[in-house]
């Protein structure tokens, strides 16, 4: 079964939380909803986004308390909601002035945060108000990437210069928040390719540890001490592929660990 149908340039693919249905968006403009289990199409949005390219997308989990929605966020910068799995525009969340590279919803549904080209902050959304909720200021370099724990208590974010940080949320949501753990240089530095190294975690499903992909390798971190339970390196992490791995995913029985570069 393929799903490859936006045309050259980066894709998001996201499943809901049942599994029933797989979303894909793409430089084309397009978002496709999709049947995950035989790939039938169920919705087709065209021309929602200005046809600009929408670089990031997210489903909202099964424990929110609220009618199932995708977010979606483009090159021209906008964050955009969707009911689910209608596909029925709803609001503009939140206008930047550069492209939105990744969205992440929280474990409860509560929060959104963005990853903006350019920027060096984590910016995160009130979900339930569409408003700016605080930006997580410990990057020097932009972020290329966030995750949230499936418990919600840790929201973890890469730069572009290779740094890490994890925030304990827990401790409360605002400004002034500092990271509970971070590291300078854990993950290679792609400042000069924007578009390659997107240096994508994945925390396993039941939150015991959290994958980082690193140049020719990755490692499996555990939270609290942050110490690495696991790793690959001497090129076993890139085996299959032409280029570094820069994207993870756990299976969800948190068995399998999927890769890509």
């Amino acid at each position: 079964m393929s799903l490859c149908e936006h045309g050259p340039g980066h894709s998001e693919v996201v499943y809901d939380s049942s599994s029933r249905f797989v979303a894909t968006v793409g430089a084309d403009s397009a978002m496709v909803l999709r049947d995950a289990e035989n790939g039938s199409e169920v919705q087709l949005i065209a021309d929602d986004h200005d046809y600009k390219p929408i670089r990031a997308l997210a489903v909202s989990p099964s424990a929110a308390d609220y009618t199932p929605q995708l977010v979606t966020g483009c090159e021209g910068g906008s964050i955009r909601t969707f009911s689910f799995p209608e596909l029925q525009f709803k609001s503009i969340m939140h206008r930047f002035d550069s492209p939105v590279r990744q969205l992440a919803y929280s474990a409860d549904g509560k929060l959104i945060a963005a990853v903006v080209e350019d920027s060096s902050e984590v910016h995160l959304f009130d979900v339930a108000t569409e408003k700016p909720k605080c930006k997580l200021k410990k990057h020097a370099h932009h972020v290329r990437s966030v995750a949230f724990d499936p418990s919600g208590t840790y929201l973890a974010s890469t730069g572009g210069d290779g740094a890490m940080a994890v925030w304990d949320l827990s401790k409360g949501i605002s400004d002034s928040l500092q990271p509970a753990w971070s590291s300078a240089k854990l993950l290679m530095d792609a400042k000069g390719t924007p578009e390659r190294h997107l240096h994508r975690l994945a925390w396993r499903p039941d939150g015991a540890t959290l994958a980082v992909p690193l140049k020719s390798a990755l490692t499996i971190l555990a939270p609290g001490k942050w110490n690495e339970v696991m790793g690959l390196r001497g090129g076993k992490a890139s085996e299959g592929h032409e280029a570094d791995v820069s994207v993870l995913a756990y299976s969800p029985s948190g068995r399998y660990l999927a890769t890509g570069d």
